[in-house]
């Protein structure tokens, strides 16, 4: 009988979940001698559910099991309402809590005596570290102002509470805070930079449902291993799989194809995309119109946006403007909500002219037609000197992009080791964007 990998990994779970529930509160006493001895059980004093928070981000649910105050095991949880995501988490995380008791690992407060950097230190007790630093922070709040401190939340092993506190703290006392996007130079600044949020929609469950997936930087068979499944599935599913990365990764291994590109060229290589998409009609305008800020009117003197406070007095500077084209006339819209007012036609190009406010006149044009002539910059051939990408090879990425929908980028952390990392992050938005793969089910970046 043919089983299919879904199938085996429920049958795998479920004789895991039947074995932990016979002996939950028991785990197996390493010292015996394999093949002689029979290994006995010792029991354990409680089970606590826990969440593994490592740098990867998966925030897979666990187990701990606790002998005499210490871990001694780790488990799946395997309990999340969502089946597909049961069971979840890697060997890396089973063996995480070994760090726990690692002979480097501090578990004293440590104040400098010595000079800075002369590694001379002295332990010292919770509550004289926790003074020390209400006392600095007191000194610094009452003479600088409580705005003058700013409260980093680092991404790893922090845990969710104390992250939570943090934020609280600053919030309670006055003080700044930032994200851990905020001073990581590599994570995703293109991400809130462009959509608002940390990250986008795309959940990695979602990925199953795609058509087309275009890995770039990204090696999710390596580094997010519990959600590695869901690329597989698209596979199965019949899904596309190209990866473009320097190295030949453990997923470019399982992709239809690897595309070598040089590094750090990733941007050189999305604007090529978006070219191409463009010049071969396979841009969905629409969406362009609708959903992004594409048809905003930008001023040509200024640069900047042109706001409902140019045209009239009185008018808001949080309003924008967008050239009607069916009342061929200038639109105000606001940014409560998305979409355009109803019978608005935006245009994506041209030059008008508008009166302003204060009297005179000035030239506008959608912000569209900026990026339009900036792609232009970026044939394929032009990408090809730069990336080392075949031109041909990158018009037929980019029609198989645009019509195999729905499409899914998964940028990995490589393009954000680069200088100007944000750039590449949002020439990929850009392809996105322009194929209407945002806010889909099976389409996202």
């Amino acid at each position: 009988m043919a089983v299919d990998r879904r199938s085996f990994l429920k049958g795998a779970a479920g004789v895991a979940g039947v074995a932990a529930g016979a002996g939950a509160t028991t785990v197996a006493r390493p010292q015996v001698r394999r093949g002689r001895d029979r290994a006995p059980s010792e029991t354990v004093d409680r089970v606590v559910r826990t969440t593994c928070s490592p740098n990867c981000t998966g925030s897979c649910g666990q187990l701990a099991f606790v002998r005499d105050g210490r871990i001694v095991k780790i488990q799946q949880a395997a309990d999340y309402p969502d089946a597909a995501y049961n069971p979840r988490g890697c060997m890396k995380g089973l063996s995480y809590h070994l760090q726990l008791y690692g002979e480097d690992r501090i578990t004293t407060p440590l104040i400098r005596t010595g000079e800075r950097g002369s590694g001379h230190f002295r332990k010292a007790s919770w509550s004289e570290a926790l003074d020390r630093v209400a006392d600095g922070f007191k000194e610094i709040g009452e003479r600088h102002g409580w705005d003058s401190i700013h409260v980093f939340g680092q991404v790893p092993g922090s845990g969710y509470v104390q992250k939570g506190a943090n934020y609280r703290a600053s919030a309670v006392l006055g003080m700044t805070h930032g994200t851990s996007f905020d001073f990581n130079g590599d994570l995703p600044m293109g991400m809130p930079i462009t959509f608002g949020v940390q990250n986008a929609e795309h959940e990695a469950k979602d990925w199953a449902n795609s058509r087309f997936l275009l890995l770039v930087g990204a090696n999710p068979i390596e580094t997010r291993i519990p959600d590695a499944k869901f690329l597989l599935d698209a596979a199965d599913n019949g899904a596309r799989i190209v990866v473009v990365d320097p190295t030949y990764s453990g997923t470019a291994a399982k992709a239809d194809s690897w595309i070598r590109i040089q590094p750090g060229t990733d941007a050189a290589f999305a604007l090529s995309l978006a070219w191409t998409i463009l010049d071969e009609g396979l841009a969905d305008l629409d969406f362009m119109r609708t959903y992004t800020d594409a048809a905003l009117l930008v001023r040509s003197d200024t640069g900047r946006r042109l706001r409902e406070a140019d045209l009239r007095p009185g008018g808001s500077p949080d309003r924008y403007v967008v050239w009607d084209r069916a009342g061929d006339g200038p639109v105000t819209i606001g940014t409560d909500r998305l979409g355009l007012p109803p019978g608005v036609d935006a245009a994506l190009d041209g030059r008008y002219e508008v009166t302003l406010a204060g009297g005179g006149s000035a030239e506008v044009t959608p912000g569209f037609a900026r990026v339009r002539a900036e792609l232009d910059r970026w044939t394929p051939e032009a990408a090809e000197k730069v990336t080392g990408i075949d031109p041909e090879m990158i018009r037929k990425l980019a029609r198989a992009y645009a019509t195999e929908s729905p499409a899914a980028i998964l940028m990995g952390g490589g393009s954000n080791h680069w200088y100007h990392g944000d750039l590449q992050g949002r020439a990929l938005a850009l392809c996105a964007a322009l194929t209407g793969n945002i806010g889909r089910s099976g389409g996202g970046f």
